[in-house]
């Protein structure tokens, strides 16, 4: 949760719109799965058990964008 609240504040302070919550709920768990896990996580396997689980599509270009966008507002640093 620390990657998307300091990402949501960075977000407030420049007055910018925040994304869709599930997607950046989704982009942060990936995130720190990414630095915890010692396997990489499956960013299409995720898609798919969220679009099973709760009928919720997310298009696989809309994570990659707001990983991309997260990384590069938090300046790649997401250890608090």
């Amino acid at each position: 949760m620390s990657i998307a609240d300091r990402y949501l504040v960075n977000l407030a302070v420049r007055k910018q719109k925040a994304p869709d919550l599930i997607l950046l709920t989704i982009v942060s768990t990936l995130l720190a799965a990414k630095l915890e896990e010692p396997l990489q996580p499956s960013f299409r396997k995720m898609l798919r058990l969220v679009q099973s689980h709760w009928d919720i599509e997310i298009r696989l270009t809309d994570v990659l964008l707001l990983e991309n966008s997260i990384c590069n507002l938090l300046e790649f640093s997401f250890k608090c």
